[in-house]
């Protein structure tokens, strides 16, 4: 099962979207967020909220992603 972070990396790369913006939205510098997607802190469910809905999606979609199931462009 991937963790969390692994989840939001995957779903940032697919849209395209640099750790930069994500944490820039999230009101946290870079750093810290990429400790959120390499999973050396635990997340709060607030902050889980806005990285969905910066995705478009809801939490339980967001924890339910599987990156294995995606089809990537050629």
């Amino acid at each position: 099962m991937q963790s969390v972070g692994i989840k939001i990396r995957k779903l940032r790369e697919i849209q395209d979207l640099t750790q930069e913006f994500m944490a820039t939205q999230l009101g946290m510098s870079q750093t810290n967020y990429g400790k959120i997607e390499r999973g050396e802190v635990d997340i709060t469910y607030s902050t889980l909220k806005k990285i969905a809905d910066l995705f478009g999606i809801d939490v339980a979609s967001l924890l339910s992603f599987d990156s294995g199931n995606v089809i990537h462009k050629v």
